[in-house]
């Protein structure tokens, strides 16, 4: 959870050091974030607009923070799962990501070495 929320902030101090830089008159540019995950991340079970990453591009929203969010959560992925589609998850150009993996790791009763 500390990683998350340690995650989290690094994007929003980023987030506000790009909208501070750009000039009151001009939008910033949105920020490029992916969410990771498994079925957390994914909304399992949820309308789209109930997922967390949908939930917190508007969160972000109604702070003046403009996100384009990429949800790229897949329901029972494991952490190597996440690892080994990591280059197609995060395109290039992305400039935050929120990591949320282990919890199938920890129902399937994998190693923590191997996670």
């Amino acid at each position: 959870m500390f990683v998350h929320m340690l995650v989290l902030g690094l994007s929003l101090m980023a987030a506000g050091t790009v909208m501070a830089q750009a000039p009151a008159a001009v939008p910033a540019k949105p920020i490029k974030m992916v969410v990771l995950g498994d079925s957390l991340s994914a909304g399992l079970g949820l309308p789209a607009s109930a997922a967390f990453p949908t939930r917190l591009q508007n969160a972000l929203k109604s702070k003046g923070i403009e996100v384009d969010m990429i949800n790229a959560g897949v329901s029972g992925d494991t952490s190597s799962g996440g690892r080994d589609r990591l280059d197609w998850s995060v395109p290039e150009g992305t400039e935050a990501v929120i990591l949320e993996l282990g919890a199938n790791d920890a129902l399937r009763g994998i190693d923590p070495a191997v996670t």
